[in-house]
């Protein structure tokens, strides 16, 4: 009888409508025994289980809901979470409060994450209270003096950093590509994205290369193929990302390319997109890093790749000077706030992905030919000191101390 009783209980609670859900929602790919039903249901969102739950929220809830949430940092910025965003986020229901909090609040889990409060209510701004920069044991303390600061303020500070809070214009991340939240901006860095010149199509192409699927198969370390049986042709350097080198990484893998990519086509998984790039003079970057966005020459002859993609520029003599402003600080903060910059008060924070669209989204200001040259100096600067201190490692191609042949040669990658 009590077990029936709580049956019908149970039943009733379903039919319920709630003015509060609360939840902490699981996130990743749905179990393989849920996946159909949540293709189904979710089509939209199907991929990640963390914006069907917060859909599912608003779904339990009364006219005027208040739906809490913690969540994953990367539902704001990601590009496959851009139709969520527009449609839940920033849609009939608005979100209100964003508490950025980082790592350091789920147990033992790698993840950044951010607490939201999202209202089935038409609301103009958007509060963002950032607890980043506090180490862990200290970000409850400080979010709760965050929010009773804030209860005791007006509403008429729409973009000014008030302590950790920021209240911004909820249809200002509309105008953005993907509609991405840009946790911490400042509301100039959400302007100039919003408008301004983008990187691709204005001054160059930014592609992802060949995913071989086999490594072990088609990529070698350069020194392992005897140069006197092989050519740069069937054997090309392969940008594959790889450590923090800004300017200059002289290459050290090499591709199988001796059937010109017909047998990697074949494979299961492998895919060789931007063809017509491949081999051409350009730049080239990380794409997945824990560290800061750094680019550097990718020299003629070369194979980029998904890990490193590549920035071509339309004109080759603007390579340098398109170097020089990828490194720029301007420019790197509106990719760091594009991709979500990562909690800065925890040591092995999570990597983050400069996917190419997102590289290609960054907003450019129009340059007079002199600032244009300045930028070429500079980076000629930087490329011709790197290189140099890079010819004293005896690992790395560039070493001339013993005299050999150099099959990599830097100054004729500035060159081109």
């Amino acid at each position: 009888a009590d077990d029936a009783e709580r049956g019908f209980g149970c039943i009733d609670m379903f039919r319920r409508k709630f003015d509060i859900v609360l939840m902490n929602p699981p996130f990743g790919a749905a179990s393989l025994s849920s996946a159909a039903f949540i293709s189904s249901v979710y089509q939209k969102w199907r991929y990640d289980l963390f914006p069907c739950f917060v859909s599912r929220g608003r779904e339990l809830g009364n006219p005027g809901v208040l739906i809490g949430y913690l969540g994953p940092r990367t539902g704001y910025f990601s590009q496959r979470m851009a139709t969520w965003r527009r449609e839940l986020l920033l849609s009939d229901s608005r979100l209100s409060v964003l508490a950025d909090l980082g790592l350091g609040v789920l147990d033992g889990a790698l993840v950044d994450v951010a607490a939201g409060v999202l209202r089935d209510t038409s609301v103009t701004t958007l509060t963002c209270i950032d607890v980043l920069g506090t180490a862990p044991d200290r970000k409850g303390d400080d979010l709760k003096v965050a929010c009773v600061d804030l209860s005791n303020e007006d509403e008429s500070c729409e973009g000014k950093r008030r302590g950790t809070v920021r209240v911004y214009d909820s249809d200002s991340f509309l105008q953005l590509e993907g509609a991405k939240i840009l946790l911490g901006a400042p509301s100039s860095i959400v302007r100039s994205l919003a408008s301004g010149r983008a990187l691709d199509p204005t001054l160059s192409v930014v592609r992802e290369g060949p995913h071989t699927a086999d490594n072990d198969r088609y990529v070698r370390l350069w020194w392992e193929i005897d140069p006197r049986q092989s050519n740069r042709t069937d054997w090309p350097f392969y940008a594959k990302g790889g450590e923090y080198a800004p300017y200059v990484l002289n290459p050290h893998l090499v591709l199988d390319w001796r059937h010109r990519g017909r047998d990697i086509s074949i494979g299961e998984h492998s895919v060789l997109p931007s063809k017509d790039l491949y081999g051409q003079a350009g730049l080239t970057y990380t794409e997945r890093t824990a560290s800061v966005f750094n680019a550097r020459l990718l020299p003629a002859g070369s194979v980029f790749s998904q890990a490193g993609p590549i920035v071509r520029p339309h004109l080759p003599e603007d390579t340098l000077p398109l170097l020089g402003l990828l490194m720029s600080l301007p420019v790197r903060a509106q990719l760091e706030f594009l991709v979500g910059t990562g909690d800065s008060a925890a040591s092995g924070g999570v990597a983050r992905h400069f996917l190419a669209g997102t590289v290609s989204s960054i907003r450019l200001p129009e340059f007079e030919e002199s600032q244009w040259e300045r930028l070429r100096y500079f980076a000629t600067k930087c490329v011709e000191s790197i290189a140099s201190l890079k010819s004293r490692a005896e690992t790395d191609i560039s070493f001339a101390g013993l005299g050999l042949r150099r099959d990599h040669d830097v100054n004729a990658a500035i060159a081109q």
